[in-house]
């Protein structure tokens, strides 16, 4: 074996020999975490809840939130998203009913409700009039349906952002936020007072679910990602769930945890555990369909044929074979055989390929002879592009753009001299060049 893959395979151990060690440090530490009783969390949630609802009556205060509300509802009428996506279920809906079926038109009433109100703070405020019962109407009005976690979060960034984007120039906050530069001040530091309380509340809430995590990742062991990503990306589920949950709603935080944990681990299975990317919906169907073939191997001591799989999975037979087709892994020939230092490397046990023949050399060559002799009675800049394009003469394969630069072209004019190029290269006129050899590669 050579120095070169020695050393490959021996980075390879060492950083398998490194996750292992920080997967074990990571369950350790959140071994030591003490389980919290779940009297505990939805108390925990209580408390999340009152102080992000103190948060959203604050930010309700400023007048540039009052725009980013009504360009949050135009997105939802314009996307025909759901209104869940935007604000809490609890506050769409009446009591324990679902979803009023003209909420739509109760947001839109909402909406232009708010723009008028808007209007007269924003009167009142240029005016120099007293602006204290307006935005307080204003705000009244706004927390009647209120955001989900992701945005008021959102929302306080902007809010801090302001005043940091031209502290020369404070004006152009004042007129954002319809209020003196004193009282932008004085409502941004109680606002950051009460946020850092919610994160410190948001981390509470976030550790006593961790063993959640690692309960729901190690399900997905035999998914061909490493446990610590799993894990990391349930972490992130977490984070999201802990932000987005409504506790007025009545369901336990682990239950609707569960969702968004596994959320995140299906979609980081998807993208990392193989080297052609399936969809998510398809990743599943494989899972189940493993699942099943163990049960089989187990009961009757075989592999089961399609036919079988396919009647206890309640399939059609052609989307079972294509399923087992799209189940096989890519596998890396510098992929180590072992977790010792020295262990070899799969390429090593694949026979080296035979010698080619003399003919099928001097056939390539005759057909690259052959090939350059065509480009040759091109005009220089579409023999340059053709080159560039296909990584001829020696040259790298290039994209438009680059190509693009080199000749002082447009990328479309650089794609266009491509396919007429092409066309021309496939007339009877220039297959003249090739008559006959086309087939001695083979």
């Amino acid at each position: 074996m050579s120095s070169e893959y020695k050393k490959k395979s021996a980075e390879t151990n060492k950083h398998l020999h490194s996750n292992t060690d920080s997967l074990t440090s990571y369950l350790n530490s959140v071994g030591r975490i003490s389980q919290a009783e779940p009297a505990v969390l939805q108390s925990l949630a209580h408390s999340i809840d009152q102080l992000q609802l103190t948060i959203e009556e604050r930010l309700s205060r400023f007048g540039f939130t009052a725009l980013e509300f009504s360009r949050l509802l135009e997105e939802c009428f314009s996307s025909g998203s759901s209104p869940e996506d935007y604000f809490l279920s609890s506050s769409l809906r009446q009591g324990q009913k679902l979803l009023a079926p003209d909420i739509m038109e109760q947001l839109k009433e909402w909406k232009t409700e708010i723009q008028r109100s808007h209007q007269d703070l924003e009167t009142a405020f240029n005016t120099k009039a007293p602006c204290d019962e307006k935005r307080a109407a204003l705000s009244k009005i706004m927390v009647r349906f209120r955001p989900n976690g992701s945005i008021t979060r959102e929302l306080y960034q902007t809010a801090a952002g302001y005043t940091e984007l031209n502290p020369e120039h404070p004006g152009q906050a004042e007129s954002r936020f319809l209020m003196t530069g004193n009282e932008i001040q004085k409502e941004l530091s109680e606002l950051s007072t009460l946020y850092k309380q919610l994160e410190q509340l948001h981390i509470r809430m976030a550790e006593s679910n961790l063993r959640l995590v690692v309960s729901l990742a190690g399900k997905y062991r035999e998914c061909n990602v490493p446990l610590n990503d799993i894990i990391q990306e349930g972490n992130l589920g977490l984070m999201v769930a802990v932000q987005r949950f409504d506790v007025q709603l009545g369901n336990r935080f682990s239950t609707y945890a569960g969702w968004w944990i596994k959320h995140y681990i299906l979609r980081a299975i998807s993208e990392q555990s193989r080297v052609v990317r399936l969809p998510l919906h398809m990743i599943q169907a494989i899972q189940n369909m493993n699942r099943a073939e163990q049960r089989f191997i187990q009961n009757e001591g075989r592999e089961p044929e399609n036919s079988e799989l396919a009647e206890l999975l309640e399939l059609p037979v052609a989307r079972v074979s294509a399923m087992r087709k799209m189940a096989s892994q890519s596998l890396s020939l510098q992929a180590p055989l072992s977790t010792e230092a020295d262990g070899s490397a799969l390429e090593e046990l694949i026979a080296p390929e035979e010698k080619s023949e003399p003919w099928r050399n001097y056939a390539r060559k005759l057909l690259y002879d052959k090939l350059y002799e065509m480009l040759n009675t091109l005009p220089e800049r579409e023999r340059q592009i053709i080159i560039y394009r296909f990584g001829l003469c020696g040259e790298p394969v290039l994209p438009l753009c680059d190509i693009s630069c080199r000749l002082n072209l447009s990328r479309e004019r650089v794609r266009q001299l491509e396919n007429k190029v092409m066309n021309l290269l496939r007339s009877k006129e220039y297959l003249k060049f090739i008559d006959g050899l086309s087939h001695l590669d083979d």
